[in-house]
């Protein structure tokens, strides 16, 4: 096992690394580092690269998340299974999206554990609080942050 042997191409992305860990860490609240970032481009992007995508589900990846719960129960972890929002510009980008969150509703529903279903949230909504499709900018990202807590707050035992 070799950390971080994934990005030895990825130049810019360790320099940028260790600069946020060595130069800026104080910069970050708890781990939480907001970008202020406005919306890009990157959904058109993507469209006119691969038009629109499939999720493929598959028996063995299923098999590896039904052992992480079993897992974590014999641990006494306790599990909350979270979607978080996305722009809702991306919500048809991906052709089965409603068969994702159906599969996560059956495992919350089949293992008894809460799941915090944030995709079709207000926020997703409000483009101003992405900068993509996928990822909240700062101003997002603290909404969601205080909402998520909240709904923690009233299943954490």
């Amino acid at each position: 096992y070799i950390p971080l042997i994934r990005y030895f191409s990825e130049i810019k992305k360790i320099k940028e690394a260790i600069e946020s860990y060595a130069i800026k860490k104080n910069i970050r609240v708890k781990g939480f580092l907001g970008k202020e970032r406005s919306w890009t481009n990157d959904l058109e992007k993507a469209r006119k690269k691969t038009g629109l995508i499939k999720v493929k589900f598959n028996k063995e990846t299923e098999k590896q998340f039904d052992d992480f719960i079993k897992e974590c129960r014999k641990e006494n972890i306790q599990l909350i299974l979270t979607y978080t929002p996305e722009f809702i510009e991306g919500h048809s980008f991906v052709m089965n999206r409603s068969k994702i969150i159906e599969f996560y509703k059956k495992k919350s529903i089949d293992y008894n554990i809460p799941f915090l279903d944030y995709s079709n949230d207000s926020i997703c909504k409000r483009k101003e609080l992405f900068y993509n499709v996928l990822h909240l900018n700062k101003k997002g990202a603290t909404i969601f942050s205080n909402r998520l807590a909240n709904d923690l707050k009233n299943i954490i035992k």
